[in-house]
C-alpha cells in the first residue's frame, strides 16, 4: 500500500489516465496519512480509510440512492456504543478503540456482553422486533428518540452511543442528521467527477447460465453428489480462467 497507493483507489472510479489516477490516488493518501507513511504507527488512519472507503461511504451513499427510489421507507444505523467484553478481538497489537465491523451483532444475539450492556442491548433488539413486526421501529411508548426516514433532502440517522469500557458506564440515543458530512462531502466531489456505473446485464443472462452450460439443466440434482460437483466445479473454474 505504501508502494502503489493507486492499487487501493475504488474500482468504481474511472480515470482517463494513469497519471490522473495517481494524482488522486496521492490527493486521498494525503488526506487520510498526510506525510506520513503507511506503517503500524498510522494503523488508525489505514482503518479509517479502509472504514470509510468499503462501509461508511458506501453505505450513506447507498441509502441515498435507495431513498430516492424506493417507495418504502429507507432508515439508517450508526452503532458507536463501546461495549461488550471483546473477547473475540484477535488482534491485539491494534488497539481497539471504537466498534468493529459486525460488533453490533454482538447485541442482536447476546454474546460476550457485559451487564453494563443490557440497556443497549434491550433498546436495539427492542427496536429491531417492533420493526419486524409493525415497519415501525419505535419500541415502546415512552421513548422519545425518533427514528426518523430519510428523505429526499435530508439524511435522517439514529445514532446509537455511550461507552462501557470504563467505570462511568454511558448509553445514550441521538436522532441525527447527514452523517459524516466532512467525509461524505470529500468522496462525493470525486465521485461527481470520475463514477463508473456498474454495467448492466443481459436482461438474457442469468447468474446460473454458466452452471448450466457445464452441469446441465439437473446442475441442482448433480449439486447433490460431492464428488460429480467437484469435478464440474473444477470445470467451471477452469472455463471461467480461461474466458476471463
Amino acid at each position: 500500500m505504501q508502494a502503489n497507493f493507486t492499487n487501493f483507489v475504488q474500482v468504481d472510479l474511472a480515470f482517463d489516465s494513469i497519471e490522473n489516477k495517481t494524482a488522486v490516488a496521492n490527493d486521498i493518501k494525503e488526506n487520510y496519512f498526510a506525510a506520513r507513511p503507511v506503517s503500524m504507527e498510522t494503523i488508525r488512519d489505514y482503518l479509517n480509510y479502509h472504514g470509510d472507503t468499503m462501509i461508511t461511504v458506501s453505505v450513506i451513499r447507498g441509502v441515498r440512492e435507495r431513498a430516492l427510489t424506493s417507495r418504502a421507507e429507507v432508515r439508517l444505523l450508526e452503532f458507536t456504543y463501546r461495549g461488550t467484553r471483546n473477547s473475540d478481538w484477535i488482534y491485539h497489537q491494534i488497539p481497539n478503540d471504537g466498534v468493529w465491523h459486525g460488533g453490533v451483532l454482538n447485541y442482536v444475539f447476546d454474546y460476550d456482553l457485559k451487564p453494563e450492556d443490557e440497556s443497549a442491548r434491550a433498546s436495539l433488539v427492542g427496536r429491531y422486533v417492533v420493526f419486524a413486526n409493525t415497519g415501525v421501529p419505535q419500541w415502546n411508548a415512552t421513548q422519545q428518540t425518533m427514528w426518523s426516514p430519510v428523505t429526499t433532502t435530508i439524511l435522517h440517522y439514529i445514532n446509537y452511543n455511550g461507552d462501557s469500557s470504563t467505570s462511568l458506564v454511558t448509553f445514550g440515543e441521538a436522532a441525527r442528521a447527514n452523517p459524516h458530512e466532512a467525509i461524505m462531502n470529500y468522496w462525493n466531489n470525486l465521485y461527481s467527477i470520475y463514477y463508473k456505473p456498474p454495467v448492466r446485464r443481459s436482461v438474457n443472462t442469468r447468474w446460473t447460465d454458466g452452471i448450466v452450460r457445464i452441469a446441465g439443466n439437473r446442475w441442482m440434482q448433480v449439486a447433490s453428489c460431492r464428488s460429480l460437483w467437484r469435478s464440474k466445479g473444477e470445470a467451471f473454474v477452469q472455463q471461467w480462467t480461461s474466458s476471463g
